[in-house]
């Protein structure tokens, strides 16, 4: 038996009862999410019970001159408040009521979120046109953890458009409101900045450069970026990039940047960092010999494409070097390789590359490709009339074996030096008609790690007389011709010692 009717207003704290007598209840119901409940002598509770609903009153004008009567009935007060809550804009009178309804304790705080979500909004377009007295209190008032992180977002783009972002700095270090437009962000880090605010550097400097990725380009910005800033060689390069570009101070962001790619293994820009960082501030000889180094490594043994302004950068500190001997050889060995890719020298080139050229022999190392260099400069003779072998470990040692072809019919231990820093090199003089058979073997496998061969041939190096071409042309003269160019070669070389005694120490005149 039905004994009362239950009713829950979800804007109001409680529960609302009402007698149900002879089957019938009047009950006011101000707002359609009203919830009515029937509960039995037991206390059981049904949400049906075969019942119907009508409307007892639907004088409007009625209820009005009520709510003008007793506006503070709370009913009535609900479903103004609802009303309000439910409309896309409300004004300033509407909103000192709903500031009203905030610190009303019978309002539930499910529907204190909905008013605050309003008010939210609202005061959010009054920063933004004209402010209302309070409303700086109510803000600060407000218990942020009630609302979701879009009205946080919300009140902290609010706090900007005033001005106080101090105010909106903590909500973002506490809440994580950092989704602000690039206007929004730009205005709160200049504020920070210009105020010079005793806060976190670390947060700072994270909203600074995402404020200088969306596009921002104010110089207070840049420059303290500049300063401070310590990322990734990509975010790093890419702050530098900006603050040139609109003539900011980078400090020794330059510096820091090209130490941070030489070490952390970063290539990527790292020859316009290099440009920049010699262009723009006093220069660190250690770092520049790093960047050397790495780029002729990276050239000479990695076959990197080469950087012309790196090579131009490279000349130009050998040039201005007092003394060629101190040059390190991986410089040497980078920048001579490099000019056997080009066509012409200049005077200038061609000095330099006499130089580093024979800087290396002295040291004992020996490359194939010095031949390339003999149309621009000088090569000893017994550099263009050898076979060099040359073959570059990871740090493991090596043995060769070889054979001459057609003297040799089994390969044979042959030996193979460490010239440099795991370039090994053997060489051999070959002439035509022979050939040199190779296999390169580590200290620990029995499958080659190259085999190959190399073959002897006619060389020209503007040198018709040497004693080896000629011995060269003899090996490949007919038989029939051979005994007229032997008595023609005995004759030549003896000649040669009348002619061009060769003083030895202690020798006399």
């Amino acid at each position: 038996m039905i004994k009362q009717v239950v009713v829950i207003y979800p804007q109001l704290k409680g529960e609302h009862i009402y007698a149900f007598e002879d089957g019938e209840s009047f009950i006011p119901i101000p707002t359609d999410d009203t919830i009515v409940l029937f509960q039995d002598a037991y206390g059981n509770r049904y949400a049906r019970f075969g019942n119907e609903a009508q409307m007892a009153l639907d004088l409007v004008d009625v209820l009005t001159q009520c709510y003008h009567i007793y506006p503070s009935h709370p009913l009535l007060h609900i479903a103004n408040l609802k009303h309000m809550v439910e409309q896309e804009q409300i004004d300033a009178t509407k909103a000192e009521l709903l500031q009203d309804a905030m610190r009303d304790v019978k309002i539930t705080a499910a529907f204190k979120t909905k008013i605050l979500s309003v008010l939210v909004q609202f005061y959010q377009q009054q920063a933004m046109e004209q402010w209302s007295l309070g409303a700086d209190e109510f803000l600060d008032s407000i218990d942020k953890s009630l609302l979701d992180q879009k009205e946080r977002q919300l009140i902290c783009n609010t706090f900007i458009a005033r001005g106080r972002v101090k105010k909106a700095y903590a909500m973002i270090k506490t809440f994580g409101c950092d989704k602000l437009s690039s206007k929004d962000l730009s205005n709160l880090c200049t504020k920070l900045l210009i105020n010079q605010e005793k806060i976190d550097d670390d947060l700072l400097l994270n909203l600074v450069f995402t404020s200088i990725i969306n596009g921002c380009q104010e110089e207070i910005i840049l420059d303290f970026a500049a300063k401070k800033y310590n990322g990734s060689s990509k975010n790093m390069y890419l702050l530098l990039e900006k603050a040139i570009e609109v003539g900011a101070k980078t400090a020794d962001l330059e510096e820091r940047l090209l130490a941070q790619m030489l070490f952390s293994n970063y290539s990527e820009h790292i020859d316009q960092t290099f440009y920049w960082y010699i262009s723009r501030m006093k220069v660190s000889d250690t770092l520049v010999k790093a960047f050397f180094s790495l780029k002729s490594y990276a050239y000479f043994v990695e076959h990197e494409d080469p950087s012309l302004q790196v090579f131009e950068y490279l000349e130009a500190s050998m040039e201005t070097s007092s003394n060629i001997q101190k040059i390190p050889l991986l410089y040497a060995m980078a920048l001579t390789k490099y000019y056997t890719t080009k066509d012409v020298l200049s005077e200038r080139q061609k000095a330099l590359a006499k130089s580093l050229v024979f800087l290396l022999i002295e040291e004992g190392i020996l490359f194939d490709y010095y031949k390339k260099l003999a149309k621009f400069i000088p090569i000893p003779e017994e550099i263009l009339e050898s076979s060099i072998l040359v073959y570059h470990t990871k740090g493991e040692e090596i043995f060769l074996h070889s054979k001459v072809s057609p003297y040799d019919k089994e390969y044979q231990r042959d030996s193979i030096r460490n010239m440099y820093q795991n370039f090994y090199v053997a060489t051999k003089t070959l002439f035509s008609g022979e050939q040199w058979d190779y296999k390169i073997y580590s200290e620990n496998n029995g499958i080659p790690l190259l085999e190959g061969s190399l073959k002897g041939e006619a060389i020209d190096h503007h040198q018709e007389d040497s004693r080896f071409i000629c011995l060269n042309k003899l090996a490949s003269i007919p038989k029939s011709h051979l005994q007229a160019e032997l008595e023609n070669y005995v004759c030549k070389d003896a000649m040669t010692k009348l002619l061009f005694t060769i003083q030895t120490k202690g020798s006399k005149d």
